[in-house]
């Protein structure tokens, strides 16, 4: 990947393991169960509706994206 380059890595200052999340909801809206005559208007964008690994700004990338659809 990096030839004709090679480095040697002296220290590992820093690192981390991501955590793939879950999370689950029964419903998206405020309105009650027997409501009539309203219709829930809701768009989830970003990390409230699917997350991404903080590599390459993946996230970010996905929510600018869902706002366009907006």
């Amino acid at each position: 990947m990096f030839h004709p380059f090679s480095f040697e890595v002296k220290d590992v200052v820093w690192w981390s393991a991501y955590q793939i999340g879950q999370r689950l909801t029964d419903r998206f809206d405020d309105l009650s169960g027997g409501a009539t005559g309203r219709h829930p208007a809701v768009f989830i964008a970003g990390d409230a509706c699917h997350t991404h690994s903080p590599k390459a700004g993946q996230g970010m990338n996905v929510s600018m994206g869902d706002a366009f659809n907006l």
